[in-house]
Parts: C-alpha cells; structure tokens; sequence
C-alpha cells in the first residue's frame, strides 16, 4: 500500500461500523463522526427512544437495533444482523455499559458498586 496520503488510512467512506450503547453520550458522539465520514451505521441501544434521536442526527444509511450485548447470543445477534443488513462489518464500538457515578452522591460508592462494573464492562463476550 503506498502511502501518498497517509491520512488514507483512517478512511471509513463506505465501511460499516457496529456501535453498542448508542444511546448514550460517547455512542452518539461516535455515530455522529462516523457518519459524517461516511460510514454506514447500525446502533445499538436498549433505549430505542434515544437511539431513534441519535439515529435522526446521523446522515447516510443507519440501521437500528433495540438490544443490549448483555450475552454471547445478544452480541452474536447483532453481528448476524449487521452483517445481514449492510453485507460486512468493519468497525465495533463498544460504548455500552452501566455508570451510575454520575448519578451518585459525592460519597464514595461501595466496593461492591465498582466490583459489579468490574464484571459488567470486562464480562463481555465479544472478544470470546
């Protein structure tokens, strides 16, 4: 690959990215770049009311799904569906998961606060 442009290879134009916890701040923050580089989106997200809005702030084509990669057979899903939709998938995104820090006090959170993240966010099954 000659490498006259090298910015060349950060193109997306045309790939197809997957994005989980679309929903959300960093999930629509990522749809929203990747589209307005061309990239072909399927969302994710449990919330299928704010997905829909940030599916409405993408251009180019965009898919969404109404499911969580809370199981292998979740993450399995969503890959089958992508693929099936736009023919390949290029990019994952993993942008799920649960932070209630924002939402708690000032005071620390329980061990078992953090240990139950700790699980969540490293317990997924899309690396095997």
């Amino acid at each position: 690959m000659a490498l006259d442009n090298p910015f060349s290879m950060f193109d997306v134009t045309d790939k197809v990215a997957l994005i989980t916890g679309a929903s959300g701040a960093f999930g629509a923050v990522a749809a929203q770049c990747l589209s307005g580089a061309g990239c072909k989106l399927v969302l994710a997200a449990g919330n299928a009311t704010a997905m829909a809005e940030v599916a409405a702030t993408c251009t180019g084509p965009v898919h969404q799904i109404n499911a969580r990669p809370d199981s292998e057979t979740a993450c399995a899903n969503m890959v089958a569906e992508t693929v099936q939709t736009f023919g390949q998938l290029d990019i994952l995104v993993v942008a799920s998961g649960m932070n209630e820090v924002a939402r708690s006090s000032l005071s620390p959170p329980p061990v078992v606060f953090w240990a139950t993240r700790q699980a969540i966010h490293q317990g997924r099954r899309w690396t095997g």
